[in-house]
């Protein structure tokens, strides 16, 4: 137990060791694989060790072996099997702007889809991360140009990993695709998450600053869990920030984490930070995240990720 500012915080440690072997092909993949151990203990002050994980999917529970997930991987690459899904980002405040965030889904041979937290660990094993990024972000230009063709200014998030931001050639990339689809720069915002951008701080940056260069926005994605999340904004400046969806659970019943909640909005909004959550659930807690002054909310409350850009952004009924 620390104090800080008047204020207690339990301090726990987590530690994860990952093996580097002839067969780790980069520092950056032994590095993953010790997060990847140390996300895996739940109370912290333990030391885990990284192994291949059995992912289970369906609701058999059929257990998956991450060689498994790898080829399944490759050949949805390969074949373009890969599906894409749009959540809403709605204002708080009443503003129409329509907005959705890409969420990628993996279909396996029974039909189940699974989210990125099941297959990006065995896709960065198999070395496959740049291209799945590549392929979401063209399949993401070509069905918002198909969805700007009919007169709307919709814009989506789009979700990368750190593979992206180290990419020297992406920026001259992304300037091409965005040209050859005929889309304006602002309609694409670039979402890094937390623990990406904490991680590869300096290839962050770089990369912010690449995006401002071409009039690219940037968000930072679940936002407020790392020890010292703003330190971040000592070295990029993002657009746009969205708090994890922790937050909406704690600050229902407790005045000190929603003033908690405020004061980092606040501090966000005063440096030009439009600021968002997501993983709302729970519409009880709408009113005091309204008090916190937050911008945009996003959840299953709101919608369900929908298979296509169609959601009526002018309803009121939250």
């Amino acid at each position: 137990m620390s104090d800080a500012s008047g204020k207690n915080y339990q301090v726990t440690v987590s530690i994860g060791l990952s093996v580097v072997a002839e067969n780790t092909s980069t520092v950056e993949e032994a590095i993953s694989r010790a997060h990847q151990a140390a996300d895996s203990i739940e109370e912290g002050n333990a030391i885990a060790f990284y192994e291949p994980a059995k992912i289970t999917v369906g609701e058999e529970g059929k257990s998956v072996s991450a060689d498994a997930l790898k080829d399944l991987i490759a050949h949805s690459l390969e074949e373009n099997l890969f599906q894409l899904q749009f959540q809403p980002i709605v204002s708080l405040h009443g503003d129409d702007e329509e907005q959705f965030e890409v969420l990628l889904r993996l279909p396996d041979a029974e039909g189940n889809f699974l989210k990125p937290g099941q297959f990006l660990g065995p896709a960065e094993d198999a070395g496959l991360l740049h291209k799945m990024d590549r392929w979401v972000i063209l399949q993401s230009v070509k069905a918002l140009s198909e969805k700007r063709a009919t007169a709307s200014k919709t814009k989506l998030f789009i979700n990368i990993t750190h593979k992206s931001l180290g990419d020297e050639e992406f920026h001259s990339w992304m300037s091409v695709a965005l040209k050859a689809a005929g889309l304006p720069s602002d309609a694409i915002i670039f979402q890094i998450h937390e623990n990406d951008a904490t991680s590869y701080i300096k290839q962050a940056a770089a990369f912010s600053e690449g995006l401002q260069a071409l009039h690219i926005k940037c968000s930072i994605n679940h936002f407020g869990c790392s020890l010292n999340p703003f330190n971040l904004l000592n070295h990029l400046t993002p657009d746009f920030v969205k708090l994890d969806g922790s937050f909406a659970t704690q600050i229902e019943n407790s005045d000190e984490r929603r003033e908690e909640m405020t004061e980092m909005v606040e501090s966000l909004q005063s440096k030009g930070v439009l600021t968002g959550i997501c993983g709302l659930e729970d519409p009880s807690v709408l009113p005091a995240l309204f008090m916190t002054g937050i911008n945009y909310i996003q959840g299953n409350y709101i919608s369900e990720p929908l298979d296509d850009m169609d959601y009526d952004f002018s309803s009121e009924d939250l």
